[in-house]
């Protein structure tokens, strides 16, 4: 653990800030754009969030000489006419800004991430699948 050095001007006294390697500051950047759900994904029956869709393109980790972290994320859509860009940005950001220690987030869109349902994660996949399968065996009124 780092002392804060802010943590006094804001009245905390001596926070700790956790240190993260990169896989693990990927892994809660990862859950914290998971908590930013899909609506294509709801609609679907199976509701997920932007790294279970394959929406994530890039997390870039940068270390400053001072302990400072920066991150840079790119989103994509599912669809090039899709609405939901800014607020998936905008989410991303809030979201992603709030892991303690990082000190600065750009979160941008990936104008070049061609989406399609092989960029799921397997386990979203899998969840999918349980819920399609789950529909077919719905029996049918006459």
């Amino acid at each position: 653990m780092v002392y804060d050095p802010r943590a006094w001007s804001e009245g905390r006294g001596m926070s700790e800030i956790p240190t993260y390697s990169n896989e693990e500051l990927r892994k809660l950047v990862a859950a914290r754009l998971n908590e930013v759900v899909d609506p294509c994904s709801i609609a679907a029956g199976a509701p997920a969030g932007l790294a279970d869709m394959g929406l994530v393109s890039s997390v870039q980790i940068e270390r400053g000489s001072n302990g400072s972290i920066r991150l840079v994320v790119k989103v994509g859509v599912t669809h090039p006419f899709c609405m939901m860009a800014a607020v998936f940005l905008n989410e991303a950001k809030t979201r992603v800004s709030a892991i303690p220690g990082v000190d600065e987030v750009e979160v941008s869109l990936e104008g070049d991430l061609l989406w399609t349902p092989k960029l799921m994660s397997s386990e979203y996949k899998e969840r999918l699948e349980k819920v399609r399968q789950g529909r077919l065996a719905l029996p049918v009124k006459q």
